[in-house]
């Protein structure tokens, strides 16, 4: 009489169900899962290691078999969501306003003329842009580059300074759950934090980024650095790019000093940058 294993049709149920389960893994990139609904992620998280879990008595494989089943159902309703979490927002929110209130003070002819230099660039990229004064020394601008929102900023330093300072930023639009990301420049003080601990520095395996800019943002976050975002931040490292991430808002500032009055604002490489993190959610 031959013995017949009463546990094995849950074992190979078990086992289809855990084959489900990976193909569904790999359907949704960890970018993505990043920015699943949180009830989602925690039935997830809750619940795979329980469906993943060794075992042999008829108690465990049935609490694997169970956990399967939610688990299957999470990535179920994800796996729907996907085109929805590749959505970025239409919209961008301004930057802080300035901390006083108009009038401002008289523009001299170097803010004149940063203010057209400025002007000329941003109609370069949206001919029907406008500008609005955003402080005393601030120019600021909402435009589009296709669907994406941006807004910039331009400011040049107080008259006190004899060679002017520039500083631009631009910013667009991310899902509020994208997951945080910073780059700048890594300085001396930096380094020495990096070497003690003190300063998170993450390597994205690209010498060039990794030998000069400071990392900091979890591992689903180092899918923003596509290599066109790498490429575009090496580009501007004159300019001293730094590029954060947060709360639904993709921002890079550039700086540096001019005696011309003309800093090379918004380049095609800025532009590349925060188009290119919002592209990398829209095309994983």
């Amino acid at each position: 009489m031959l013995y017949r294993d009463p546990l094995a049709g849950l074992r190979s149920q078990i086992a289809t169900k855990r084959g489900v389960l990976h193909s569904h893994e790999r359907q949704i990139p960890l970018l993505l899962r990043a920015l699943l609904p949180e009830r989602i992620k925690k039935a997830i998280d809750g619940l795979r290691a329980r469906a993943l879990a060794e075992g042999d008595t008829l108690e465990t494989l049935s609490d694997a078999d169970a956990a399967l089943d939610g688990v299957l159902a999470a990535y179920d309703e994800a796996v729907q969501l996907l085109p929805q979490l590749r959505e970025c927002p239409e919209e961008v929110r301004d930057p802080p306003r300035p901390r006083q209130a108009p009038p401002y003070v008289f523009e001299e002819e170097r803010e004149k003329h940063f203010r057209l230099r400025f002007v000329d660039r941003v109609h370069e990229i949206a001919p029907d842009a406008y500008l609005v004064r955003w402080g005393d020394y601030t120019y600021l601008s909402r435009f589009r580059v296709g669907r994406a929102p941006l807004i910039a900023t331009a400011t040049i330093s107080a008259p006190i300074e004899v060679t002017p300072y520039f500083t631009t930023t631009l910013r667009t639009s991310v899902p509020a759950e994208t997951p945080a990301l910073h780059v700048r420049p890594e300085n001396a003080l930096e380094g020495l934090g990096k070497i003690v601990g003190l300063v998170e520095d993450r390597k994205v395996g690209n010498a060039a980024l990794d030998d000069t800019f400071v990392v900091g943002g979890g591992e689903a976050a180092m899918a923003l650095l596509t290599s066109d975002v790498i490429a575009a931040l090496l580009a501007l490292v004159p300019q001293k790019p730094s590029l954060r991430v947060a709360r639904g808002v993709v921002e890079l500032t550039c700086s540096g000093r001019d005696r011309a009055y003309a800093p090379d604002t918004l380049r095609d490489e800025s532009i590349a940058v925060v188009l290119g993190v919002r592209a990398a959610i829209e095309r994983a």
